[in-house]
């Protein structure tokens, strides 16, 4: 079986991120990079399945060189080889992606792709719908259950839905799926896995010769930090007072 992931590299999540003073993007000198952490999700399920079923696992990414730090850990976590789309961070928007990745990945002939259902950095979740529709392959998002029968040729995915109510769905192969938090357990990387990543093919293709059109649809004009928060008022006396306070407080000030 042939597994196809999709993933990218982003801030990580624990290091505060600055933007430049005069707001054309984030300060990236000061910032550490980390795989999405949905995509870590995606990688490990599909170690898994070619654990179940044999084959081969490729990880993707569209993005300037430091991206391939994400991949070699991608393959350090297990995957075979990795391709990275050579295109710089800026130009990039949900649909260019979209449409670098479906490039790349239609002459692999996966049997199944594997994505985080969001990026951590945007929260736009649209590029793995964006893949599959330009493949024209079923599409499920969030999934937090998957298996797969021992043929290979049959997944059921369980996705959550409005009122804490789930989805049962049954599809046959080919599938994007876009993995959701809790789907499974990502593994540690070990010392012997990141020393065999080294060895492991690692291919850079050139964006510009996948897709005709390297504009992206809009880009971001100006960054601004969110406004910081009012400090904490803590109210004391007890309940009955407090809550009387609390009431005078909504209706004479300007708290909301």
């Amino acid at each position: 079986m042939k597994i196809g992931v999709l993933i990218k590299q982003v801030p990580d999540t624990e290091v505060p991120v600055h933007v430049r003073s005069d707001g054309s993007g984030i300060e990236e000198s000061c910032v550490s990079w980390a795989i999405n952490p949905y995509d870590e999700y995606a990688i490990e399920e599909a170690l898994r399945l070619k654990e179940k079923l044999g084959g081969e696992v490729v990880v993707i990414t569209a993005g300037p060189v430091r991206a391939d730090d994400a991949l070699r850990k991608a393959m350090a976590m297990g995957a075979d080889r990795a391709i990275r789309i050579d295109v710089e961070a800026n130009v990039l928007d949900a649909a260019l992606t979209a449409r670098l990745l479906a490039a790349v990945s239609v002459p692999e002939s996966f049997d199944i792709l594997f994505a985080g259902k969001m990026a951590v950095d945007d929260e736009q979740a649209a590029v793995p719908a964006g893949v599959a529709e330009r493949l024209r392959w079923p599409h499920v998002s969030p999934v937090e259950e998957f298996s797969i029968d021992d043929e290979g040729r049959t997944v059921r995915l369980t996705r959550p839905t409005a009122g804490s109510t789930k989805q049962r769905i049954e599809s046959t192969l080919p599938i994007l799926i876009a993995c959701e938090k809790g789907l499974n357990e990502p593994r540690f990387v070990s010392l012997p896995g990141m020393m065999k990543a080294k060895r492991k093919p690692l291919d850079v293709r050139p964006g510009a010769e996948l897709s005709d059109e390297m504009v992206a649809s809009f880009r971001p004009t100006r960054f601004e930090a969110p406004p910081e928060r009012d400090p904490c008022r803590m109210i004391a006396g007890e309940p009955a007072e407090a809550a009387a306070e609390l009431v005078r407080m909504l209706r004479d000030e300007d708290l909301l």
